[in-house]
C-alpha cells in the first residue's frame, strides 16, 4: 500500500473497521436482504474473509444483509 502523499497508510484492520462503521452509519443506503458488494485492497479482503471473518459476519447480522468482498489489486493506500 502507498500513502498517496498523506504520509500514512492505514493498516488492514483499521480499513476493515472503517468499512464496518461506514456500513452501519446512518443513513443506511440499502434494505434488509440486500447484497452489498465491497471492493477493497487484497490485504483487507483477506482479513475480512479469512483472518477475522467475525467482523463481516457481525456486520451482516446486524444489518440483515449479505456482504460480498471483492479483492481489487488496483486499490492500494487507503482503499
Amino acid at each position: 500500500p502507498e500513502c498517496a502523499g498523506g504520509g500514512r497508510v492505514k493498516s488492514d484492520m483499521t480499513v476493515a473497521l472503517d468499512l464496518r462503521r461506514a456500513l452501519i452509519a446512518p443513513p443506511v443506503l440499502f434494505s434488509a436482504g440486500a447484497l452489498v458488494r465491497v471492493r477493497t485492497r487484497p490485504g483487507v479482503a483477506r482479513l475480512l474473509t479469512e483472518d477475522d471473518p467475525r467482523i463481516l459476519e457481525e456486520t451482516e447480522s446486524s444489518l440483515g444483509i449479505r456482504i460480498e468482498i471483492v479483492s481489487d489489486e488496483t486499490l492500494d493506500g487507503e482503499g
